[in-house]
């Protein structure tokens, strides 16, 4: 009957989605033009793109870098 409002950070997963997204998209376009290979085929490359998810994730949850972003400044 009562829908319960998102609270903190899982409000805005639709926008954490995107933003690992982008970066993984980012940093697979640098090794293919790069090394004109897929990024996940070097060990090293794998480890970083992992590495990459994890940060991402930790500085957006912990830092509440998507406070406010869906206040409209006029």
């Amino acid at each position: 009957m009562y829908k319960r409002n998102a609270q903190g950070w899982s409000k805005h997963f639709d926008f954490m989605l995107v933003d690992i997204l982008s970066l993984q998209v980012a940093f697979i376009v640098a090794v293919l033009i790069r090394h004109h290979k897929w990024a996940y085929e070097f060990q090293l490359y794998r480890k970083l793109g992992i590495l990459f998810l994890l940060i991402d994730v930790l500085v957006i949850v912990l830092h509440n870098s998507l406070h406010d972003v869906m206040r409209m400044e006029e």
